[in-house]
């Protein structure tokens, strides 16, 4: 009997190091996968802001194309837009786009005084307010040629690295800045970053 539980024990004692053992390696996995999964999520969101970025692009220069006018500056927030529903425009001949969408990129929490965070908006403006989204240095000499750009942004990104990669994916180089297509700034609004497309010119089809 004494030699039965002696037996016994052992056998237990091997399947707990079997255990610890296997613990050990899907730790050792956890942390080789993990990474790469979190990586692949990111791109899947930079690649989605990409792609709203762009629709809303062709969406508004659609508007133009129909009305002969840009549409006002706005937050596409609502089922108002001018995008989606008729503003009594002449030529209207939406909806210009399907659905109302957030960045998948933007955090909370919104600042007080800053741009609502997470929703796309359209900007323009002639004066020389709002140079964020308006003015725009295509070749990239440091000097904008454009000052009087109508652009698509949003608010709220949270993550410099991000928002340089989505950059990337519109200029020849991902960098914070007015440089080329797409504008990467940080505004006076805590660590949240802005990002503004360029559509075209006000009053000046592209």
């Amino acid at each position: 009997m004494q030699r039965f539980r002696r037996v016994n024990n052992n056998t237990a004692a091997f399947t707990l190091i079997e255990l610890i053992v296997v613990i050990a390696i899907i730790a050792i996995l956890a942390a080789i996968i993990a990474p790469n999964a979190f990586k692949a999520i990111e791109k899947a969101k930079i690649a989605r802001t990409a792609g709203d970025l762009k629709n809303i692009k062709t969406s508004v220069l659609g508007y133009y194309a129909d009305t002969g006018a840009w549409p006002a500056c706005h937050y596409i927030n609502s089922s108002s837009s001018p995008l989606i529903s008729d503003p009594g425009v002449s030529g209207w001949d939406g909806p210009y786009l399907e659905k109302i969408a957030m960045s998948a990129l933007s955090r909370q929490p919104a600042t007080a005084g800053c741009p609502i965070f997470g929703y796309y908006y359209v900007w323009w403006n002639r004066a020389s307010s709002g140079t964020y989204s308006c003015y725009f240095d295509m070749d990239e000499d440091g000097t904008p040629e454009i000052t009087d750009g109508i652009s698509v942004c949003v608010y709220g990104l949270a993550s410099g690295q991000e928002a340089t990669q989505l950059d990337a994916i519109f200029d020849r180089t991902g960098r914070i800045g007015q440089f080329g297509m797409m504008n990467v700034l940080y505004p006076s609004c805590g660590s949240l970053g802005l990002v503004a497309l360029y559509i075209g010119r006000t009053g000046i089809p592209q």
